[in-house]
């Protein structure tokens, strides 16, 4: 089985811009198993998506700060 990992942290628009990428990935690889990693701040915009199993909110704040 292949697995993705799609790093997409924070910008809601960009995070918008990416989830067609989920439809061809699904297309290509029916099997494979789709995580996302978004920040807290903007991971509900990928809440409920049926393409991704598994969403990993991650709190950006202390990095974005170097």
């Amino acid at each position: 089985m292949k697995r993705v990992l799609i790093i997409k942290l924070w910008a809601s628009g960009d995070i918008l811009m990416a989830t067609p990428l989920l439809t061809a990935l699904k297309a290509q690889f029916p099997e494979c198993e789709v995580t996302w990693l978004a920040d807290s701040s903007h991971a509900n915009i990928l809440r409920g998506q049926p393409l991704i199993d598994d969403l990993i909110r991650f709190d950006s704040g202390q990095w974005r700060g170097l």
